[in-house]
């Protein structure tokens, strides 16, 4: 029992050292950095959905919470084909929000192509991109002025793909016994400093907020070139820095939970 213990204090001491070299820079967080008013650019903030009733009137309304993060942009919601009540509560949403038609839109991204693999949210946001012209564009749910703050960021870092690491909720036991652990080893697996390293080859990402300057998206491929990747988020990733575009991930803990 007493060598059981020793070892256990052994490992955490050890992890806590490792943890250390992983976040030198975990100071740098959207939180902590100043922003002022976005350039004159253009942003759509994809949401692609699939039997999400029970979440999108949230989602929608954590974005309007926002100041206008531009001078131009849109909300685009891409149905997978839900077989709830996802697109009823959308639209109503929106009305109550008192979204115009310029600020707001829902498409259906139709059926599944038979003889291709897609998974995820790939082909929802793949068909969404067919619909976008703006300079950036945002798939996430998120706090109030992360959006603004987020690409006032991007701009000043001169960003291809803009992510964020979110802040874990745990709800129940079982995830407060494995979030914080899975947490810990994709941090030691991708290391924050390495991950904004231009000449290393390690690059991360997290799904829940990945914004992109559309034209490095398109020229990686964008959601197509991954679509049977489970892991999009770190395929996407991999592919910005593989072909020389700018990477900049930062801690988001008061900007998006999952």
């Amino acid at each position: 029992m007493l060598a059981t213990s020793i070892l256990a204090d052994l490992g955490l001491s050890i992890l806590s050292v490792r943890l250390r070299g992983v976040f030198p820079n975990s100071l740098d967080s959207l939180a902590l950095q100043p922003y002022g008013e976005v350039a004159d650019t253009s942003l759509t903030i994809i949401i692609p959905t699939y039997n999400e009733a029970a979440n999108i009137e949230r989602c929608l309304s954590s974005i309007l919470a926002s100041s206008s993060p531009s001078r131009f942009w849109e909300i685009l919601v891409s149905d997978d084909s839900s077989t709830d009540s996802t697109e009823l509560i959308a639209h109503r949403t929106a009305e109550k929000l008192k979204l115009v038609s310029t600020n707001f839109s829902l498409i259906q991204a139709g059926a599944r192509p038979r003889e291709e693999l897609w998974v995820g949210k790939n082909w929802a946001c793949s068909q969404a991109m067919k619909n976008v012209e703006s300079e950036w564009v945002l798939d996430v749910c998120l706090a109030p002025n992360a959006i603004k703050r987020s690409l006032y960021r991007a701009i000043k870092e001169q960003a291809d793909l803009f992510s964020l690491a979110p802040r874990l909720v745990c709800n129940c036991l079982a995830e407060w016994m494995v979030q914080p652990i899975m947490a810990t080893l994709i941090g030691l697996g991708f290391p924050i400093g390495e991950a904004n390293d231009p000449d290393s080859s390690v690059a991360f990402a997290a799904g829940p907020f990945m914004l992109f300057r559309r034209s490095a998206y398109t020229a990686i491929g964008g959601h197509q070139a991954v679509a049977g990747e489970v892991v999009e988020d770190l395929a996407l990733a991999r592919r910005i820095k593989r072909d020389g575009f700018h990477l900049t991930y930062l801690l988001g803990l008061d900007a998006v939970e999952l």
